[in-house]
């Protein structure tokens, strides 16, 4: 489904990546690790194509950042759901207007997107909370509702940036059990994070580590 091949990244004369590979299918769910300013974000925006490799190329389904046009790559994003440590919602609106938002500005009906808001709502558990403005939620609450938001156009990838950084372990538990009910429904997930104790918490499949401007698979050791 997603294809980095050969990739090559600057940002002026700093290189972040020099020949980098990764390959994720459908359905998979890959921890990205490494240390902070060491390229996990870069990566992302790279997959999302806000940014485009110096060298190689980033495939995602019949999308390739050799080839892909600007009026394309909304397309793209519709498949690519991005969740981030502050989920930055607007703050003058409420929980359900916040969501509806993003539906309508790219011209979904507005029985469609009543539809696929409270679908969304439901599925991170906090369709009580839709007419809630955002300073009156939880840190946790406010995270469920950015993964409501990711899911919104029912993505194909998850892009999940951190998105634990700010909570407790009690809601990072919650949040991780939610985002691996959403990967066994089909959507893949790349989880980049930090920390090692969360990943030795919540296994999955695959660990990748990004270090020496490279991706490898890794093994945390138990302990």
């Amino acid at each position: 489904m997603l294809i980095i091949k050969d990739v090559s990244f600057s940002y002026g004369k700093e290189p972040i990546f020099s020949g980098l590979n990764l390959k994720v299918e459908q359905g998979e769910f890959v921890y990205l690790i490494g240390k902070s300013g060491v390229g996990k974000s870069t990566l992302f925006n790279l997959i999302y194509m806000n940014i485009f490799p110096h060298k190689g190329v980033v495939r995602f389904e019949n999308f390739s950042s050799a080839t892909i046009k600007p009026k394309e790559i909304p397309f793209l994003r519709r498949k690519v759901g991005t969740i981030f440590q502050n989920p930055a919602l607007l703050e003058d609106r409420d929980i359900y207007s916040n969501l509806e938002f993003v539906l309508r500005v790219t011209d979904h009906k507005k029985k469609e997107v009543k539809k696929k808001v409270l679908e969304a709502l439901s599925e991170v558990g906090i369709s009580h909370k839709q007419k809630s403005m955002p300073n009156e939620l939880s840190g946790g609450e406010l995270q469920r509702v950015a993964i409501a938001r990711a899911l919104l156009n029912e993505p194909k990838l998850l892009l999940a940036d951190e998105p634990t950084g700010n909570l407790d372990p009690e809601i990072t538990d919650e949040i991780m059990e939610l985002l691996k009910r959403i990967n066994r429904r089909g959507a893949a997930i790349i989880f980049a994070t930090h920390d090692y104790e969360l990943v030795k918490k919540h296994p999955v499949e695959r660990i990748l580590k990004i270090d020496k401007k490279k991706i490898f698979r890794v093994r945390l050791k138990k302990g």
